[in-house]
């Protein structure tokens, strides 16, 4: 679990820890991710971490937030590689 390691330890009393735990399991419930082998466990602990600063301690309102993160980051285009080119949104 990403939020066990050694580098959260002291940066996070243990209640907060327990608390960006739920938000990370409760993540992954609610994306369908394993929490134990996801790709992105890092990366979402990372973001959870950053909303978590932010002041939102809520595990379940953290979840909601990443939640539609990811349906932002997976709606966007993306480049197959370095040649390619993304057409400008065409003026209203």
């Amino acid at each position: 679990m990403p939020f066990s390691r050694d580098f959260y330890l002291g940066r996070f009393t243990p209640e907060e820890l327990n608390d960006l735990q739920s938000a990370y399991l409760l993540s992954c419930e609610r994306l369908n991710r394993c929490a134990i082998t996801s790709p992105f466990r890092d990366e979402m602990a990372r973001e959870i971490t950053q909303i978590f600063e932010c002041g939102i301690k809520d595990p379940a309102r953290i979840a909601e937030i990443m939640v539609k993160v990811a349906s932002v980051k997976h709606s966007q285009p993306r480049e197959t590689d370095s040649n390619s080119t993304i057409a400008p949104p065409k003026s209203l």
